[in-house]
């Protein structure tokens, strides 16, 4: 069992929802003093006892005060049928920083404690109503910041990830089964076809692999790709980020070397969040500022995920094109074929470039939604959407997955040189220990406070 750093008979209280003005504030206590604390704050405006699953109106007072701290909704969720499967209770109040921190301090001075980050949702992981996976899913539904991150996290709030590696798990805990009742009973167990055995393991093996080829995707839909807009002055990458964002964001001028500096917007692509950067114009200075700006974009270059090089199509292709090309060769991007509304004069010139071309004009909006189209799928070969799993494994799953799968190479390849089955059994055993660490069954202290202290207060 875990440390846990205060005890589980706390009753904790904290504000739920996100600082500032609002409709509705919700002050969320859990814990054994929780319906106690309910009855000395909130006062049903019937005159009748608390039951459990029911919302009731009535106001918040001090204890012994006449004078309300405010009119509000209570509701009261007995355990072991709540989130975190203690007794919960919610005071919805109205939405003012004031009167939330009121009612808190009210419960707190009454015998709450105030929670720590996350610590609702990892007294429910601690309590067995969520497993660790489950409970990563409610930080990942939070932060989505798309559609598509919010359908993965969903899938993985409601289990979808959870049973496909209790199913891998379950495969490989039978197999070493029967593995050590041939060791212990050699007499009365058939002997284990060493092929079919290494087969099967093989088969585990794949879906292991599958899991993992999403660990990409899992990156890009909970950290966003940071996509540079770079090029030669005057060539429109102000007028391509306009036009991604299908906005005036960016000043659009006919005088080379406007954008001196960097702007940042965010934009959502086929499910996909974005920060999509317009940069300086890169040519050989000829002030200080414009120096800065060109130095501010390579540093861009060095950290984006993703490059578009724009380039003026109406013109043969120019040396510094050429050479802003060359400076970019091996990473992820793509060529923009601008102003082709103009003539495409010097379209065929940028052919031989390493990079896929798309021909567009930034001004008209012709052939924007076919770049988007290519960025994604440069970003995720397969598509974003509709041909995966739908789930998305985070940085620790991939790290356990890879010791699982680790595992269960050395174990196939025990059974290619006919090891003893003891062997066989220790490294499909040690598979077994690394998806434990996945959903949580078995995991150290470190990594529990760790996935936690990134929530917020209140969840």
């Amino acid at each position: 069992m875990f440390h846990v750093k205060h005890s589980l008979d706390d009753t904790i209280a904290a504000i739920a929802t996100p600082p500032g003005v609002g409709g509705v504030g919700i002050v969320r206590i859990s814990g054994q003093a929780a319906i106690s604390l309910l009855n000395k704050l909130f006062h049903p405006s019937k005159d009748l006892p608390i039951e459990n699953h029911y919302l009731y109106r009535g106001l918040v007072k001090a204890p012994g005060k006449e004078n309300a701290v405010d009119q509000a909704l209570a509701c009261y969720m007995k355990s072991p049928n709540s989130f975190t499967g203690e007794d919960v209770v919610e005071i919805h109040c109205h939405g003012g920083e004031v009167v939330l921190k009121q009612v808190l301090n009210l419960a707190i001075k009454e015998g709450a404690r105030l929670a720590e980050r996350g610590e609702f949702t990892k007294r429910a992981f601690l309590n067995g109503k969520i497993d660790l996976l489950q409970a990563e899913a409610v930080i990942d539904l939070v932060r989505a910041r798309t559609e598509w991150g919010s359908e993965i996290a969903v899938e993985q709030l409601t289990g979808k990830l959870s049973k496909m590696v209790r199913n891998i798990k379950q495969e490989i805990m039978n197999l070493t089964v029967r593995l050590e009742a041939e060791i212990d009973f050699p007499d009365d167990i058939e002997e284990t076809d060493i092929n079919k055995l290494s087969e099967e393991i093989n088969k585990i093996e794949v879906q292991i692999e599958q899991l993992l080829a999403t660990g990409e995707e899992g990156r890009v839909v909970r950290e966003g790709v940071r996509l540079a807009i770079v090029g030669r002055p005057n060539v429109g990458k102000s007028s391509l980020l306009n036009a991604l964002l299908g906005e005036e964001r960016a000043i659009v001028t006919e005088i080379p070397g406007t954008t001196s500096d960097t702007i940042e917007e965010g934009i959502n692509m086929e499910g996909i969040p974005f920060v999509v950067i317009d940069t300086a114009g890169i040519r050989e200075h000829k002030t200080q500022i414009e120096r800065l700006g060109i130095e501010r974009t390579r540093e861009e270059i060095k950290h984006a995920d993703f490059i578009i090089i724009i380039v003026d199509g109406s013109e043969e292709m120019n040396p510094d094109d050429n050479q802003l090309i060359n400076e970019v060769k091996g990473r992820k991007g793509l060529l923009a074929i601008n102003k082709i509304d103009l003539g495409r004069v010097g379209s065929d010139s940028f052919s031989n470039s390493s990079f896929k071309g798309i021909q567009i004009s930034a001004k008209t909006g012709q052939g924007i939604a076919a770049l988007k189209k290519a960025v994604v799928e440069e970003i995720l070969p397969k598509g974003a959407l509709g041909e995966r799993l739908n789930l998305c494994i985070n940085n620790r799953h991939k790290q356990v997955l890879i010791r699982a799968e680790e595992c269960l190479k050395m174990a196939r390849e025990s059974c290619n040189i006919k090891a003893p089955m003891d062997c066989i059994a220790i490294d499909l055993r040690g598979a077994i220990r690394a998806l434990e660490e996945v959903s949580g069954e078995a995991v150290s202290e470190e990594i529990i406070n760790e996935i936690f202290s990134g929530f917020c207060v209140g969840k």
